[in-house]
């Protein structure tokens, strides 16, 4: 019996990881609709690869104790002979490929991983299988057989660095398939329930601007300091019945500060993102293995309320670091930026690119200051 952790099978982990797709999915179905493809060929090139990212942990050579075997680089071959010709193939490959993180052009250009073996258990085509019948049962996905004919590490790495270095390719395509994997590859492995909570407004009245801020589109709210903006933007989110929020801010004092105020007035299952997330946390709450687990699900902005620097977004928008499973959760909250009058220039250009991106997605998009210079909302009205 192949298996993909200590003590868990091959088969088991792959369907609880399909699971969590499924459910990631159903958070996204508005996501999904503002792509060039069909939302049903992304959700079905979405389960594909949870179905084929561990395959290759059924090779021989695999093992948790041996380092210099990858077995996701054997589960993109293997994805590579078993799928039909399809123009969405090469996401899926590059998603399998990517998911511990080797998403570069140079990831496997030792030799060592060129020249990688790669043989199946005697078990893994009835295995896969039995993977393969749960698709069609659960999703009515209809996968191929194993082909265990299996094509070079070079061959695979060609065919990936030609077709997404060689010409633009769908940025939006690419981190679905790739965030989502990872985000049900991450909770199936935790086993860990999805994450929501509801926003309760108290029964304080609202001002008349307050009020005005629940119109459940893109929205810009300016107000004097103290007046009451972050009241403003709770109410304005959940006139967008998103069922996740993201506020940046941007500065590391401002976010933390916004951080304790959630906690103890909106919910405590707010996320804290910046680049000393670790630092402060254990420095106001000690070590523990829940703590280090938080942190973890906190930086892929996991939590039904998300407090972040603006730079986190920016950042991504660069495709930085591990950037695919936090922008698909960002994209399926409801968004608001504050203070960013203390943009520069050059940082407002990148935020308005952000934002372009985000409404591409569908996302709604408040934006609060206590001031704004004029050309500052001329530019924002215009994306």
């Amino acid at each position: 019996m192949s298996l993909a952790k200590p003590g868990v099978s091959l088969v088991e982990h792959t369907e609880r990881v399909l699971d969590y797709a499924h459910s990631y999915l159903d958070q996204n179905k508005i996501a999904l609709k503002n792509t060039n493809l069909d939302p049903k060929q992304i959700s079905e090139a979405i389960l594909t690869a949870c179905a084929f990212h561990d395959i290759g942990k059924g090779c021989v050579e695999f093992s948790f104790d041996k380092k210099g075997f990858s077995h996701s680089l054997a589960s993109a071959q293997i994805a590579m002979a078993s799928l039909n010709e399809s123009p969405i193939k090469n996401y899926i490959l590059q998603s399998i490929l990517g998911h511990h993180g080797s998403r570069f052009k140079d990831s496997f250009s030792s030799l060592e991983f060129q020249r990688q073996q790669a043989t199946p258990n005697p078990e893994l085509v009835n295995e896969f299988k039995e993977i393969k019948d749960y698709v069609k049962g659960h999703f009515s996905i209809e996968l191929p057989d194993l082909n265990l004919q299996i094509p070079s590490p070079r061959e695979l790495l060609k065919r990936l660095c030609n077709f997404f270095f060689g010409a633009p390719r769908d940025r939006r395509l690419y981190f679905l398939i790739q965030g989502i994997l990872n985000l049900a590859d991450w909770s199936a492995s935790a086993k860990k329930p999805l994450s929501s909570a509801s926003i309760k407004l108290d029964s304080r009245p609202l001002r008349t601007f307050q009020a005005e801020a629940s119109t459940g589109k893109d929205t810009i709210i300016l107000a004097p300091t103290g007046r009451g903006k972050s009241l403003a933007a709770l109410v304005w989110t959940k006139s967008t019945g998103r069922e996740k929020s993201t506020l940046f801010l941007p500065t590391v004092t401002t976010v933390e500060a916004m951080y304790k105020r959630y906690t103890e007035e909106v919910s405590d299952k707010t996320g804290l993102v910046h680049g000393n997330i670790a630092y402060y946390l254990y420095s106001n709450e000690g070590y523990s293995e829940d703590t280090r687990d938080r942190i973890f699900w906190m930086k892929a902005f996991d939590n039904p309320f998300n407090v972040a620097t603006l730079d986190q977004l920016l950042l991504m928008s660069l495709n930085w670091g591990r950037w695919e499973p936090k922008i698909v959760n960002i994209v399926n909250s409801a968004v608001i930026f504050d203070e960013i009058h203390a943009s520069q220039p050059y940082t407002f250009g990148i935020l308005l690119e952000s934002i372009k991106m985000l409404k591409a997605m569908g996302t709604p998009v408040c934006v609060m200051s206590a001031t704004l210079p004029s050309y500052m909302i001329q530019k924002l009205k215009e994306v």
